[in-house]
C-alpha cells in the first residue's frame, strides 16, 4: 500500500487471497506494510512507513444454505453493547435478532455483513441473540439462541491532590 500524504485517518485497501493460501483450523500471519509516497518492497529496509503483523484467520465461505449460521459469537461484552459475529455464506444476507432473557418480542437487525454491534443495552442484564441467512429473499433457520450478561457500568475514582 501506498499514501499519496502524511495522514491520521484511516486507510483501506484490498486484495486477493490467493487460493493456495493456508485455510485450516490455525491463524497465519499476515504483514501489512505502509511506505510514504511509494510502495515498501518486500524485505527491504525504510524509514518513513509502518509495518503490522497479524495472525488471521482465514475461512472459506461456504454456499448460501437454509441451514443455521455456524459459529455464532459474541465479544467485546460491555454495560452497553456486544459484539456478534457468525460464519458468512456466499450470496448471502442476514437477519440477527436479539432480546433481553424473557421478553417476547425480538428486535430484528437485517444485515448485509455478518457481524454486527449491539447497542443501547441495559447494564447488568441478560439478552439472547440468533442469526439466520438469507438465501435470495427467503430466511433460512435461525442458530439456537446465545446468551450473554452485560456487566455493571464501571465507574472511576476521582481524587484530587489541590483542594483549593
Amino acid at each position: 500500500m501506498n499514501s499519496p500524504s502524511s495522514t491520521t485517518t484511516p486507510v483501506s485497501a484490498t486484495f486477493n487471497v490467493p487460493a493456495t493460501a493456508y485455510n485450516g483450523p490455525a491463524t497465519t500471519r499476515m504483514r501489512v506494510a505502509m511506505r510514504y509516497i511509494t510502495s515498501p518492497v518486500m524485505c527491504q529496509s525504510f524509514g518513513d512507513g509502518e509495518v503490522e503483523d497479524y495472525a488471521v484467520k482465514l475461512i472459506q465461505p461456504i454456499p448460501c444454505t437454509s441451514n443455521a449460521p455456524l459459529n455464532l459469537s459474541v465479544t467485546n461484552i460491555t454495560a452497553t453493547s456486544a459484539y456478534v459475529m457468525w460464519d458468512p455464506a456466499i450470496g448471502a444476507t442476514y437477519i440477527l435478532q436479539y432480546r433481553q432473557v424473557g421478553s417476547p418480542t425480538w428486535i430484528t437487525v437485517p444485515l448485509t455483513t455478518n457481524a454486527y454491534t449491539i447497542n443501547n443495552l441495559l447494564e447488568q442484564t441478560q439478552y439472547e441473540v440468533q442469526v439466520a441467512y438469507v438465501c435470495s429473499g427467503t430466511t433460512g433457520t435461525f442458530t439456537a439462541p446465545y446468551q450473554f450478561t452485560t456487566p455493571a457500568v464501571t465507574y472511576c475514582n476521582i481524587t484530587s491532590t489541590n483542594n483549593t
